[in-house]
């Protein structure tokens, strides 16, 4: 008997628990939804983009970029308001949270950026605070480190040495060379650091400090940032020095980053300085370089810097490259077509000029664009006249244009339209979406 009474009750207790476990998704479901149509229901838009955002937050198994978008969306209300404390109200609660790792940084990061912008001695000592907790993490992206150095390096009011540790401490984030700015973050640090103690004690403290700051570390790229710096705070007293340290940063092994040395080399060749050393210092950055924007950037140092050299061939060849790489339409301003045409100019390439000066015209829709002078120049120059101009324009106007697919859209007055009524027009389409 109490054997059966034992077996009922653990029966009915199993089955109590399965209609438990079937109901409890159901009503968790169902409370969510509610959630979800009152943040709907709301009219005030700033209301309901706060709403959306710490819903998303305190169920996380939204998508991640719905989440930062969700984020910028929030900061958007209040970007251009002189009032940021709804905003930080709204990430301090955010911060507050319990979340996973990769969106607490993120939100550190905005927080901070929030506390920065305000400019307030009691709200930068705030940021200060998170600034100092990314020093200590291990599995943070680049992002938070960027951001938190970026913005404490534009203040007077932060603390130096601080910058300085937290673009150390990005050493260890999880997407460091995928995210590329990892140097550039290092040079701002040291620079921050080096330009006060120049302007209240002189260079030559600063020197010293450098090269206290070179003993305390061992890592490649924070080396090759500070010797970056110290370029920059040489350059208008002592030549000499920051000639020194760009030929440091070019004999630098272990290096991931292409931006501080294409800074400098290109710094370099504007001025004709060292040429040599401009050069070789940007042969480096061309071999760090890690997407074919940097490479299109590096490759118009190089030659920038062979230019510079007098080596004008070697120059062309390749500013030629850089051109070949870029995915906008070339025009007059470009700064990579100006230094080609100076390369052409100065080595006597009078038919590559022509060339590239037709090609901008052809894609210009300025019917006064200075390539059509300059190429008429170069004409009478090399032919006697320009009378071939616009058959030599002319040519070029759709050389690699492919025609675009024919299709059909209903207008909004419901008449349907084709590509093709249109042939011989110019024809602006604008792609948009909600997302």
């Amino acid at each position: 008997m109490r054997r059966g009474f034992l077996v009922t009750f653990g029966v009915i207790v199993v089955v109590a628990i399965a209609v438990f476990m079937w109901w409890l998704p159901a009503y968790k479901e169902s409370e969510l939804q509610k959630q979800i149509a009152s943040i709907e229901s709301m009219e005030d838009l700033t209301a309901k983009k706060e709403a959306a955002l710490i819903f998303l937050v305190g169920h996380q198994m939204a998508d991640r970029e719905i989440l930062l978008r969700a984020l910028d969306a929030a900061a958007d209300e209040f970007r251009n308001s002189d009032d940021k404390e709804p905003l930080l109200a709204l990430y301090q609660g955010l911060y507050e949270q319990d979340l996973t790792p990769w969106l607490r940084y993120r939100i550190i990061s905005r927080l901070d950026r929030g506390l920065m912008e305000t400019g307030s001695e009691e709200n930068i000592a705030r940021a200060e605070v998170l600034a100092r907790e990314m020093i200590d993490v291990n599995d943070a992206p680049m992002e938070p480190y960027h951001w938190i150095v970026y913005f404490h390096q534009r203040s007077e009011l932060t603390d130096p040495e601080l910058i300085l540790q937290v673009a150390l401490a990005a050493e260890r984030a999880t997407d460091r060379d995928d995210y590329g700015m990892w140097g550039s973050m290092l040079d701002m640090a040291y620079r921050r650091l080096l330009t006060p103690i120049v302007e209240e004690q002189g260079l030559e403290e600063a020197l010293s400090r450098s090269q206290l700051l070179a003993e305390q570390t061992e890592i490649p790229m924070a080396l090759a940032a500070l010797n970056a710096a110290i370029y920059d705070i040489a350059i208008s007293e002592n030549e000499g020095r920051a000639i020194e340290a760009a030929q440091a940063m070019a004999e630098l092994d272990g290096l991931t980053d292409s931006n501080v040395m294409n800074r400098v080399a290109y710094d370099m060749a504007e001025r004709g300085l060292a040429p040599d050393v401009a050069v070789a210092l940007s042969k480096k950055a061309l071999g760090l370089a890690s997407s074919r924007y940097d490479s299109t950037m590096v490759l118009d140092t190089v030659g920038w810097a062979h230019y510079a050299a007098g080596d004008y061939a070697e120059a062309a060849g390749y500013l030629e490259a850089s051109i070949d790489l870029m995915d906008e339409t070339l025009t007059s301003d470009n700064e990579t077509v100006q230094h080609l045409l100076m390369a052409y100019d100065s080595g006597s390439m009078t038919d590559e000029a022509i060339e590239l000066l037709a090609m901008v015209a052809a894609r210009s829709v300025d019917a006064d664009d200075p390539a059509r002078r300059n190429l008429a120049a170069l004409l009478v120059q090399r032919d006697g006249d320009a009378s071939t101009m616009e058959e030599l324009i002319a040519g070029l106007r759709y050389e690699g244009v492919t025609a675009a697919p024919a299709f059909s859209l209903q207008g909004a007055d419901g008449a349907m339209v084709s590509l093709d009524s249109f042939s011989g027009d110019i024809l602006v389409l604008n792609f948009w979406s909600y997302g």
